[in-house]
């Protein structure tokens, strides 16, 4: 379930039985596995990959970046 809340961008890629919490954010390429819980506030930012079952904590960020 992802709540009405939650920011989840288009190429963003959700699987199977996943909840999204309030004012989550997800952003582009992120890539969420099967039964995650990604909790209130947390923000997921560009290319982040999880696996499956993992918990994402309340206002928690994840970002990946890019060598130049």
């Amino acid at each position: 379930m992802i709540h009405r809340t939650a920011l989840v961008d288009p190429t963003a890629h959700i699987a199977g039985d996943v909840t999204v919490g309030p004012y989550a954010i997800i952003g582009p390429r992120v890539t969420v596995g099967e039964r995650c819980h990604i909790a209130a506030h947390a923000v997921l930012e560009r290319n982040v990959k999880l696996g499956h079952s993992v918990k994402v904590a309340t206002a928690a960020c994840s970002a990946t970046t890019r060598r130049t």
